[in-house]
């Protein structure tokens, strides 16, 4: 007999199995990208009147630029507990909706595919923007990572890490935090703790996570471990 954890992410879903405490990989199922985010192209809403001769201190409001570093996913988290054997993935003896969101658990995205988080350490900015290639910029590591927080993540060897983490957004309900993951020494993972709480839109969600990205189409795969 065989407890398999069954998962699947919403809003981007995810799906896969693994062995309860056990990070696994996950297969993206649907997927909804959002609206991109563009500068608004509007007209002035304000002047200053002029005559010759004055002279003027204006203090300006340029709006904002998009990130071309960076990427984030949100979404639901749901699963279940289950009796079965190896032969079929989907075919269950019996199968147990007991899990949900407040029992916690952990959710990454990663370029690599082939992590298995046998071993895992925290990233420092430094070595993370050198990896990645950003150091110097705007949207570097070191100007994302830049709280002082600790996220604290659970993983399939039972060891709980402190990494340097950043929240998504103001109210600090999720965190994404940078983790070296066995499989891959140049991709690493980033991931955050499932809860239920408000993501940037102020929609109730289990997990939202920033991943650097290519400024081309870049794959991006997901991992889950359900407590």
């Amino acid at each position: 007999m065989n407890m398999k954890t069954i998962l699947a992410l919403l809003g981007v879903m995810l799906f896969g199995a693994g062995i309860v405490m056990a990070i696994t990989g996950a297969t993206v199922t649907t997927q909804v990208k959002q609206t991109r985010w563009t500068q608004p192209l509007v007209a002035p809403t304000t002047n200053v009147t002029a005559i010759g001769g004055d002279v003027w201190y204006a203090n300006l409001s340029g709006g904002n630029a998009l990130t071309t570093r960076w990427a984030a996913f949100y979404g639901m988290v749901t699963g279940g507990l289950v009796l079965s054997d190896n032969t079929n993935q989907t075919a269950y003896v019996f199968q147990w909706n007991t899990w949900n969101a407040s029992r916690g658990g952990v959710v990454c995205a990663s370029k690599s595919s082939a992590l298995t988080f046998a071993t895992d350490t925290a990233l420092t900015n430094a070595s993370l923007d050198g990896l990645l290639g950003y150091t110097g910029f705007d949207d570097s590591a070191a100007k994302t990572f830049a709280d002082a927080q600790n996220c604290y993540l659970n993983f399939s060897t039972g060891v709980t890490i402190a990494t340097t983490a950043k929240a998504t957004h103001l109210n600090g309900s999720f965190w994404t935090c940078a983790v070296n993951a066995t499989g891959s020494t140049t991709e690493p993972a980033y991931c955050t703790n499932i809860t239920s709480a408000n993501n940037f839109k102020g929609q109730t969600v289990n997990y939202e996570v920033m991943v650097p990205v290519n400024q081309t189409s870049t794959p991006v795969y997901f991992y889950a471990n359900l407590q």
